[in-house]
Formats: structure tokens, C-alpha cells, sequence
């Protein structure tokens, strides 16, 4: 079970800055052999397929140890997407590398539990009025989803710095929800 989390790792790690990298260059960072890599998770693809998931639950657990119910929604908003950009764990800059991919079958479905949070926040944020309540809630959650991919991929394509992203991304999403 050490290899398959040092495997999990390594590829999160490789593949963050390389999204091409190969078994051989993940095995080789994990220190094990390429058919281990194989032995555990058959296919290249199943290997990224279990990375993102196991991505997906730690990005879920770092929004959840933020305790964004506690804070107001707008600022909860921004608080998820600036968790999303600035996490230094290995399966998040995984996660912020590989995007989002419709092709990818799982990728609605690692997207709900983000959706579900972003859900909760958006209805609190139109109760207590401090987001517009005459937008629709499922185009605010989907309005930031995209916006943070967009941005993601802007940073990913050297468009625009890391840091100015996250600024300019989460300046427009105080400003694009307003009442």
C-alpha cells in the first residue's frame, strides 16, 4: 500500500509540472519500477483517473478545514478560489495543472462535491443579500467554476503570472455577484 501512495504522489507531483510525463518518469520519482506502476493501476489513464480522485478529496478537505460556512458568502467565494489557487500540496498544483477535461468521464462527478459547497454558499450569500438574488444560483456557481478554469488555463498558457490571476480573478468575482 506504501508504493501505491508514493505512486499516487509521484504522479501528482510528475504530472503537475509535466502533464505529458510518461509511467517511466512517474515510476522512476515514485522509486519503483514501471510495472509496479502498472501492477497497481493498469493504465496510464487510470492512473490520472486516481490521482484526480484522490486530488479531488484532499482539495474538499482543505475547503472543509476552512470552515467557510464561518464567513460571509462573498467572502467564502472568494476564500474557495484562493484556497484552489494558492495550496502548496502536490494533488492541488495537480489538480490547477491538469483542469478540466469534458472528455474525462469523471470529471462532473469530481466536480460535484465542489459544486455542492459552492451551492450552499451562493443560496446563503442570496438569503442574507450580499450576493444578487435576481441571478440564478446555479449560474453563480457555474459563472466561478468557469472563470476559475479559464483563469487556470490562462495561467497555465504563461498569459498572466500566478499571483495576478488570482488577484484579478477573485477582484472580478467580488464585483460580478454584487446585489
Amino acid at each position: 500500500m506504501r508504493s501505491r501512495s508514493s505512486i499516487l504522489e509521484s504522479a501528482a507531483r510528475r504530472l503537475a509540472l509535466d502533464p505529458t510525463a510518461g509511467v517511466e518518469q512517474i515510476a522512476a520519482a515514485a522509486g519503483v519500477t514501471r510495472q509496479t506502476v502498472y501492477a497497481h493501476f493498469g493504465t496510464r489513464d487510470r492512473l490520472i483517473e486516481k490521482t484526480l480522485d484522490d486530488a479531488t478529496e484532499r482539495m474538499i478537505a482543505l475547503f472543509d478545514r476552512a470552515a467557510l460556512e464561518q464567513l460571509p458568502a462573498p467572502e467564502a467565494l472568494v476564500a474557495l478560489v484562493h484556497i484552489a489557487f494558492t495550496s502548496r500540496d502536490p494533488f492541488a498544483q495537480f489538480l490547477f495543472a491538469m483542469g478540466s477535461d469534458p472528455s474525462r468521464a469523471g470529471d462532473r462527478r469530481r466536480h460535484e462535491p465542489v459544486f455542492d459547497r459552492l451551492d450552499i454558499i451562493v443560496r446563503r450569500g442570496q438569503a442574507d443579500g450580499s450576493l444578487d438574488p435576481s441571478l440564478p444560483a446555479v449560474w453563480i456557481r457555474s459563472a466561478t467554476v468557469a472563470l476559475a478554469h479559464a483563469t487556470a488555463e490562462a495561467v497555465a498558457a504563461r498569459a498572466i503570472p500566478r499571483a495576478r490571476a488570482e488577484t484579478a480573478l477573485t477582484d472580478g468575482l467580488k464585483r460580478l455577484f454584487r446585489p
